[in-house]
């Protein structure tokens, strides 16, 4: 069985390059599948992934000015990123793009038996990245499939005009409830709803990825909290926070820059981390500090203390599998950081709900894999 997996896989994201990796050991090692990844990666998410900017108007032509100080950092995370997919990864043979030929697209998607469109915000019509060839609207012989696709912040009403392409898919799947429901509302079909597959492999896969990986940010025996945030709303408030969290338990605090605006100017900031600082840096860390899934869910696979940073606009995905493990507690609302008396966890009752969410994502996988040895 061929697959080919559509999703953001040259993005120059922590969370986008895992799952999109983890997804592709679990089909190679679960079913044994001959497993690539499409090479479309559109122009505008190569724009704003790059290291010089394309200037179309002048929010971007801000953005270069300020990035500026930070090329030769920002040059170099890229770097590490490219290295890490070249590694790890394995492309179909045509770079495709927004600009490509349906007529392209159709024969470079039919050498697979099937194609699998997720995981991450491939369907969120808000995303930067998105185009409408993550719906795959045009016929294709081989079968289509959603893995974990989420839609974001994405309304029905704006979905609507991609459900025609939604009905030619035999299984789809999303990573949150409130997903389900409206493509559910869109489709009329059957949407399960299934783990991030960060989730599916444990810290021995990761280790492997690391082996031999000197990370320059990490002394010997070093004791430290890391804090790691996405976004502009409320990152200077969550930063103050985990550093007085980090102040309360006498830890320096090590801090992850993913941002590179203004906020990329405070001190002791490491502006060039790639994947396997990354991870380093999760599994050796006293406690994590985030407001990002992907860090928690990294946390929680090195049985490392963490904390979610959330405003009063709650992020569903992140809240909805804390709730789902029973980790409401490591929760924390606003900057209160009161309620935090002792770094420990205890993750193993957690867990146990983990494992019984990751078979019931292997059901849907397993459905998969029989579509594969069906002959149309």
């Amino acid at each position: 069985m061929k697959i080919g997996i559509l999703t953001y896989s040259k993005a120059n994201n922590f969370g986008a390059m895992m799952q999109a990796l983890a997804l592709k050991h679990t089909l190679e090692e679960r079913y044994k599948a001959d497993v690539y990844f499409v090479n479309y990666y559109s122009v505008l998410q190569e724009n704003n992934d790059g290291l010089k900017l394309k200037i179309c108007n002048m929010a971007q032509l801000v953005k270069q000015f300020i990035r500026m100080p930070f090329r030769k950092q920002i040059r170099t995370r890229i770097q590490k990123f490219t290295d890490f997919r070249s590694r790890n990864f394995v492309f179909s043979s045509k770079k495709m793009n927004e600009y490509t030929s349906q007529e392209e697209l159709v024969e470079e998607f039919d050498k697979f038996d099937i194609i699998i469109v997720g995981s991450d915000q491939v369907w969120n019509v808000e995303n930067d990245g998105f185009t409408p060839v993550y719906y795959l609207p045009f016929k294709l012989k081989a079968r289509k499939i959603t893995y974990a696709a989420s839609i974001g912040v994405s309304q029905v009403e704006k979905l609507k005009e991609y459900s025609v392409y939604m009905d030619d898919f035999f299984l789809l799947s999303t990573r949150e409830e409130k997903a389900k429901k409206i493509l559910e509302e869109c489709t009329h079909k059957t949407v399960d709803v299934v783990l991030d597959p960060t989730l599916f492999v444990d810290s021995d896969f990761y280790d492997t990825l690391l082996k031999g990986y000197k990370c320059e940010y990490l002394a010997v025996k070093e004791k430290y909290m890391l804090a790691v945030f996405y976004g502009r709303k409320n990152l200077s408030k969550f930063r103050k926070s985990a550093e007085k969290l980090a102040q309360k338990f006498s830890l320096p605090l090590k801090i992850i820059n993913v941002n590179f605006g203004a906020a990329a100017y405070a001190s002791n900031l490491i502006n060039d981390a790639g994947p396997l600082d990354f991870l380093s840096l999760i599994k050796n860390a006293e406690c994590v500090c985030t407001n990002s899934f992907h860090n928690m869910a990294f946390a929680l696979i090195y049985d490392r203390p963490f904390y979610v940073f959330e405003d009063n606009a709650l992020d569903v995905r992140k809240v909805g599998i804390l709730k789902t493990l029973k980790l409401q507690d490591r929760i924390v609302y606003g900057d209160d950081i009161s309620s935090i008396t002792k770094l420990d966890c205890d993750f193993k009752e957690n867990k146990l709900i983990l494992d019984h969410l990751k078979l019931q994502s292997f059901a849907f996988l397993d459905q998969i894999d029989r579509l594969g040895s069906i002959q149309i």
